[in-house]
């Protein structure tokens, strides 16, 4: 995956290249709640997924999402 959008502390686009057969797409964007303090929302995208496999993926994708943010905060140096 490739850096496609970056913003310092407002938002960061993670995608696969466009000739992969199932692209996938990770965005965070920051929301600042105070001094010490931030919201992120994790947006994910995937393509060429067939529609019996949607419910399938979004259980495993739920599980992965410790190891997404904990890959992120290793991204963004925190």
């Amino acid at each position: 995956m490739v850096v496609t959008e970056f913003v310092q502390d407002q938002l960061l686009t993670l995608e696969t290249s466009s000739e992969v057969k199932q692209p996938f797409r990770e965005s965070y964007r920051i929301e600042s709640i105070s001094e010490k303090a931030c919201r992120v929302y994790c947006t994910i995208e995937v393509g060429g997924v067939p529609k019996v496999g949607e419910f399938f993926m979004r259980q495993s994708m739920k599980k992965e999402q410790p190891k997404n943010f904990a890959r992120l905060k290793a991204i963004v140096g925190g």
